[in-house]
């Protein structure tokens, strides 16, 4: 019986400390959330209206990256960087590289947090509705380049376009523009005392972003809100656990739970391992030695299973999403 235990012991520790063992390999989820070790928690661009085509977006994308998964969708176990690309979605051609650039990480622990911040200017063309997404590819591993990992939900975003007209902020927080387009807005009752700004067009009686307006094209302008005008402040609190439903959540707490019994399962499986060494023969000891085994075991292979099945379960759930 002690011989039986001894060799699955062996075989369980091989098995725990190989790294090249993946035991929750299941397909990587669709939808454009979570694909090949890489999932995308967030996608987000600011402004989402764009006044003029001259003024830059902000987009932020923020993700974790499952190294063992990645590694293994890129061919090398030792890569510690991607390649991210803005792209602006223009259906039925070829998609433009608005901006593009590599981010390394370290690659310390099973999983680790990402992000990046980037600020580039949309085409006045891609206007006046402009669906950008972040394209996730492999970094240069020697191996292969640039091999496609995940897209990232699409986000929407309006663009001026057309020609520039004089207009104000209104009291409504509105874009009030002049039907002469005249600088000093002498035919907007509304604007009466307040900072002329130059705008496309066809953004008039559009909310304007923050109450405030930004300048373009030849006419000058000012960034902050005009006097008066009625302004809003975003307020936002970073998720530390990058989790924005139910399923993301209780997918983290299992991940925490998975990398916490493995330290503790293999604690047990040397403590019971010792006591059987020293219990010389005590029935009692290679009892007790042999339940705390048993313990130990079937407490990790619950955690395995629970999270294989949370897993299972974001698949299923992610299937009918937009790839």
């Amino acid at each position: 019986m002690i011989r039986k235990i001894t060799i699955f012991f062996y075989v369980f520790i091989l098995v725990i400390i190989n790294p090249s063992t993946d035991y929750l390999a299941l397909a990587g989820t669709v939808g454009g959330i979570s694909a090949n070790g890489f999932t995308v928690s967030s996608f987000t661009a600011n402004p989402v209206l764009v006044v003029n085509p001259n003024n830059p977006v902000t987009f932020s994308m923020r993700g974790v990256i499952d190294l063992a998964a990645y590694s293994r969708h890129c061919g090398d176990n030792n890569i510690s960087s991607y390649v991210w690309s803005l792209k602006l979605d223009l259906n039925n051609e070829e998609d433009e590289v608005l901006t593009s650039g590599t981010q390394s990480f370290q690659r310390t622990g099973q999983s680790i947090q990402t992000s990046v911040t980037q600020s580039t200017r949309l085409p006045a063309w891609s206007g006046p509705d402009a669906n950008v997404y972040m394209l996730i590819e492999c970094g240069n591993t020697g191996y292969i380049y640039n091999t496609n990992v995940i897209e990232s939900p699409r986000v929407r975003i309006t663009v001026g376009t057309g020609e520039l007209i004089w207009a104000c902020v209104a009291g409504d927080g509105t874009y009030a523009c002049s039907p002469g387009n005249f600088q000093n807005l002498s035919d907007v009752p509304a604007c009466a005392g307040r900072t002329p700004l130059q705008i496309n067009v066809n953004i008039c009686g559009q909310q304007a972003p923050g109450g405030g307006g930004g300048g373009g094209g030849g006419g000058g302008g000012g960034g902050g809100g005009a006097p008066g005008a009625t302004q809003s402040f975003n307020f936002s609190i970073t998720n530390p656990i990058l989790a924005d439903n139910l399923i993301e959540l209780i997918n983290v707490i299992a991940t925490w739970l998975f990398n916490l019994a493995i330290p503790i399962a293999v604690a047990m499986i040397v403590y019971a391992g010792v006591m059987f060494l020293t219990s010389r023969g005590d029935t009692a000891k290679v009892t007790q030695a042999r339940q705390i085994l048993v313990y130990a075991v079937v407490g990790l292979a619950i955690i395995m299973i629970g999270k294989g099945f949370i897993t299972l379960i974001e698949s299923i759930l992610n299937l009918g999403g937009t790839p």
